[in-house]
């Protein structure tokens, strides 16, 4: 846990820093890649929970961010 809240934290300050679209879609890359390690934990009862509220989270802010980075780029 502390480690995903370490990446989110330089994550995010990455994004305040330079929020450019190779910066947005970087970010969309890791969160989709986080929403994707969360699926074989459904398959555990004592973290499907957990795992799918994890995993929609961030695939809602892998979507978000990866729009942005293409409005962005327009």
């Amino acid at each position: 846990m502390r480690l995903l809240g370490a990446r989110l934290v330089v994550q995010h300050l990455a994004v305040l820093r330079r929020p450019e679209p190779a910066v947005l879609r970087a970010t969309a890359g890791l969160e989709a890649l986080h929403a994707a390690s969360m699926v074989p934990l459904l398959a555990l009862p004592r973290y499907r929970r957990a795992a799918l509220v994890s995993g929609a989270v961030a695939l809602g802010s892998a979507l978000a961010a990866r729009a942005a980075a293409g409005s962005e780029g327009r």
